[in-house]
């Protein structure tokens, strides 16, 4: 892993210069120096990534500061598209719409006060233990690993219910449980459906409903169990899950 070098600004630390350190120890091995200022001859350096610090951007420089200019996105979103970040684009507009957006847009100050914890808020936290900066980027290091992998199988998915079949407005996953973020991706595709129909983990069939409020599955005689909310019904087998789809 190669190995680069960090400046930072000392003192109280927030969620966009974590994030964007936290993403760039994906790669690479940090060391990383906390200071008060940054020089001239650090800002022309190409080979030290500044991050929140010295007011300039350039990527051509590795200078990832936002605080000269408010239509800039705060560094963690500046480090995210930059060439550091060797994901590809696709995956990074995922980071940026789950994560790192609200993240940059709460640290300019231009989101409206939510009633739910925030990154921002819970990396504030941890200004108050010892080698708290460590702790935060490692903590945020794993939110993002954790993101990763949901959007790595959001992308699976997808590519799933693009190839699918349906059946009287069922899509039909042959050899796949419940795909991870179905009802989003469905919605993202502008698909109306009324539900799946999978395996069940725990032997035979399924019908899943996209919304049970709107459209729960009705009891039918050759149903194993089905949910009391009429969200979840299981079959002995794929045809039986079948059969009671084309009636619904």
């Amino acid at each position: 892993m190669k190995k680069i070098k960090i400046i930072t600004h000392s003192g109280r630390f927030h969620a966009d210069e974590i994030f964007a350190v936290a993403l760039l120890g994906l790669f690479y091995k940090t060391d990383i120096k906390r200071k008060t200022t940054v020089s001239s001859g650090e800002l022309n350096d190409k080979n030290i990534i500044i991050i929140d610090i010295g007011n300039n951007y350039s990527e051509e420089l590795n200078n990832y500061d936002h605080h000269h200019n408010s239509d800039i996105e705060a560094s963690n979103v500046l480090v995210l598209n930059s060439k550091l970040i060797p994901f590809p684009n696709e995956i990074k507009l995922l980071l940026y719409e789950k994560i790192f957006s609200e993240i940059s847009n709460i640290d300019r100050g231009i989101c409206e006060k939510k009633d739910i914890l925030t990154f921002n808020q819970i990396i504030n936290k941890f200004n108050f233990l010892k080698k708290s900066f460590y702790i935060a980027a490692e903590f945020a290091k794993n939110i993002i690993e954790s993101n990763l992998s949901e959007i790595k199988q959001f992308v699976k998915t997808e590519e799933m219910i693009k190839t699918s079949s349906e059946i009287n407005g069922f899509l039909l996953f042959d050899n796949q449980l419940i795909p991870t973020g179905w009802r989003e991706i469905t919605k993202q595709l502008n698909l109306t459906v009324k539900g799946i129909i999978t395996p069940n983990n725990r032997g035979g069939w399924q019908i899943v409903s996209f919304n049970s409020d709107i459209f729960p599955i009705p009891p039918n005689s050759n149903q194993l169990f089905l949910h009391q909310t009429g969200f979840l019904a299981v079959y002995p087998d794929k045809q039986s899950a079948v059969n009671h789809a084309l009636n619904l």
